[in-house]
């Protein structure tokens, strides 16, 4: 049986997913899954990990929720929801300054060697 709220995530994540790529299997290519798992999600089979609700994130440029906005709409849902975009946007802001410290540390590097090479 199919929990009604994998259903209506299913039927936003398909809404979106079509807004950007029509094509399943194109799509999850850009993300990294298998097309059977897309379809899965989208008709409420599968609820997407942690990791996929990352991937869809950063290409679907969609916030976490506007992602799971269908479960804050479920009261028995909606405080696990609020925890798990917490911990996302967090992995995610982690992720973005990590990003920016290894632009620092290669910035700096290449201005070391600029400077051992003048003197």
């Amino acid at each position: 049986m199919i929990d009604n709220s994998k259903k209506t995530l299913g039927e936003h994540l398909r809404k979106l997913r079509e807004d950007y790529e029509k094509n399943r299997t194109l799509f999850a290519k850009k993300i990294n899954e298998i097309p059977q798992y897309i379809y899965d999600y989208e008709v409420g089979r599968k609820s997407p990990s942690i990791e996929i609700l990352i991937q869809l994130y950063k290409v679907l440029n969609k916030s976490f929720e506007e992602l799971l906005k269908p479960l804050m709409n479920l009261s028995e849902t909606k405080i696990e929801v609020t925890n798990l975009i917490r911990r996302l946007n967090n992995v995610c802001l982690n992720e973005r300054n990590i990003d920016k410290l290894d632009g620092f540390l290669t910035s700096l590097e290449q201005n070391i060697e600029e400077e051992e090479k003048r003197g």
